[in-house]
């Protein structure tokens, strides 16, 4: 009972902690969440005719985190669906990186990051329409 309550405390309040964002070469400004769960799942690959790459970040409470907020899945589902999409050779997950300085500055690159920690000027935070 303790952990339920403990967890739904977590839910709640953790959707404000999680930021999703975007190299400034991408065309956008917000995204709806149907958009990103589809963008970060790899349904989609391209929003507004915009070839988009998507990365996750190498913190794994930071990965836990968005994929409860924003994917609206468990991490042991979300690494279930990866592990399937990976065996039976549909997808590859997105690639993990841990620092948001990227070369190749033409390309639209979509990632997300704690509210409260500040990101490159190379980068935009994205409005999540519901």
């Amino acid at each position: 009972m303790k952990t339920l309550f403990i967890l739904t405390l977590l839910i709640l309040n953790s959707n404000a902690n999680i930021k999703v964002i975007a190299t400034n070469s991408c065309n956008f400004k917000s995204l709806n969440s149907h958009q990103i769960k589809h963008l970060f799942l790899l349904n989609i690959k391209e929003v507004n005719t915009q070839k988009i790459v998507v990365f996750n970040r190498k913190s794994t409470q930071l990965i836990d985190s968005f994929s409860l907020d924003l994917l609206d899945k468990k991490p042991r589902q979300l690494k279930t669906y990866w592990t399937r999409m990976i065996f039976t050779g549909v997808k590859q997950a997105p690639a993990n990186i841990s620092n948001l300085n990227l070369k190749n500055r033409t390309m639209c690159y979509v990632s997300y990051e704690y509210t409260k920690r500040a990101i490159p000027k190379t980068w935009k935070r994205i409005v999540i329409n519901d």
